[in-house]
């Protein structure tokens, strides 16, 4: 074998290798993007129930880091509707938007360094404010007033 081929075979196994890797990285990133999506969902269960609110789900493919669909939750109310898109920065965070221009609010998940522990917040109004549901509650307000 010559050592053209056998340094060829060895870089297409290594670029196979990581490419599965960030396909894994891709698939973890976008379940926990749901799980999150899920939470929010059932926070606006309630006002769905009693029909002030209908809540959509749309799939589809978020900017250029995924590959893979990604759900797009829509609330709708007479007033407005609201798109919570998942999103990607340029480090590989995850995170959602909500709403659209001026309004925008971004709410990212961060890892605590030490633990490991993965939380939501929002830097909207102060720093670093972890997502509970009052606090999502209070950005629906906002984007709906």
């Amino acid at each position: 074998m010559s050592k053209l081929i056998e340094f060829l075979r060895k870089k297409a196994q290594q670029h196979s290798k990581e490419e599965r890797q960030e396909q894994i990285k891709e698939q973890e990133r976008i379940a926990e993007l749901k799980n999150f999506l899920d939470r929010i969902h059932g926070w606006l269960t309630e006002a769905e129930d009693e029909g002030l609110l209908t809540i959509g789900v749309q799939d589809r493919i978020i900017g250029t880091h995924f590959t893979t669909q990604t759900p797009v939750l829509v609330i709708n109310t007479p007033e407005k509707e609201i798109h919570i898109i998942p999103q990607e920065n340029e480090l590989g965070r995850i995170g959602v938007q909500i709403g659209k221009g001026d309004d925008r609010v971004d709410l990212w998940q961060l890892e605590d360094e030490k633990t490991g522990k993965k939380r939501w917040v929002s830097y909207h109004t102060e720093e670093g404010r972890e997502v509970t549901r009052e606090l999502f509650e209070e950005l629906i307000i906002e984007q709906l007033s």
